[in-house]
């Protein structure tokens, strides 16, 4: 009940500095709404990355407060032909409506929860959700903050001299200076290795722990382990890592350092996945930690 009252009182604050206010409607869906504060800014696109809070509340009772989370809510707009067919979203369509800075309450009929309403929603009309946009970024914009943040973290987290060793033999693999260091297998894999190990090579099936340290061609940064995360444990040689990482850890002994150059068909190949860009060809600092013969299972990751 506070929460609500502070949330109204925020936006009668901000309704009285804009274009216009109180403004309200009915969205494609059949939802009603009040646009609170309404700065007649750019409205989110399809494939926009829309960040924003949200009170939800049920009468006089709050049902979720984003405001007392650690991070702000954040939805992908859909194409409309991702949400054919779909029962339209109150939130989503609120956030279409919606510019930087502006606030908007909008209100799900009850009813549309099914004809066996959920305890505690006997008496109430409507899911009233108060919603305020924050940020709106585009794509490439989104994916470049992911990567300004990866890459912060890895220069808080992984070693300097392993980025340092990294770029430098990056560098001599992308001048073709890398001589009969550079390791070339029948598959296409690529490795250069930096410390020879006095372990055991893992055989298909044995558990292999490694550390790790992976980028794109262009340097940019997109998973690493280091220094106090857990070491990637996964099976070697059974599928679960991308395929360069299977050959790889199946080559290297215990003990190894390499530098693997992983073309895009032994990793993700034309598909990519959220973080790599189809086609790309990886980047691996890795070191192995160790090989046991118990199997423990592990994500498909790597």
């Amino acid at each position: 009940m506070i929460r609500t009252i502070l949330f109204a009182a925020v936006i009668l604050l901000f309704s009285a500095s804009c274009k216009k206010s109180s403004e309200e409607g009915t969205t494609p869906g059949g939802f009603k709404y009040m646009h609170h504060v309404k700065t007649e800014g750019a409205l989110p696109k399809a494939g926009d990355y829309v960040y924003f809070q949200v009170v939800m509340t049920n009468g006089d009772s709050t049902l979720f407060d984003s405001y007392s989370q650690p991070d702000l809510p954040m939805v992908v707009i859909p194409t409309p032909e991702e949400t054919a067919g779909q029962r339209p979203s109150p939130v989503l369509e609120a956030l279409m409506l919606m510019a930087v800075g502006d606030s908007l309450t909008i209100y799900y009929p009850v009813d549309s929860l099914g004809p066996q309403r959920p305890a505690g929603f006997e008496n109430a009309e409507f899911v009233v959700y108060n919603i305020a946009m924050k940020e709106i970024k585009g794509a490439d914009a989104y994916k470049e903050a992911q990567s300004a943040e990866k890459k912060a973290e890895a220069e808080a987290a992984v070693p300097q001299e392993i980025r340092d060793q990294t770029k430098s033999l990056m560098d001599e693999f992308k001048a073709n200076t890398l001589g009969d260091r550079l390791v070339t297998t029948a598959s296409g894999l690529q490795y250069v290795l930096i410390q020879e190990g006095t372990g055991a090579v893992a055989k298909a099936g044995e558990t292999v722990t490694a550390q790790y340290y992976g980028l794109l061609m262009d340097e940019t940064v997109f998973d690493f382990s280091y220094p106090g995360e857990t070491p990637f444990s996964f099976p070697a040689g059974q599928g679960r890592v991308i395929p360069g990482w299977d050959e790889a850890f199946t080559t290297l002994k215990a003990g190894s350092k390499a530098l693997l150059f992983i073309p895009s068909a032994l990793g993700y190949g034309a598909q990519g996945n959220d973080v790599i860009p189809a086609n790309s060809d990886l980047v691996f600092f890795v070191e192995v930690l160790g090989v046991t013969s118990q199997e423990k299972s592990a994500p498909k990751g790597k």
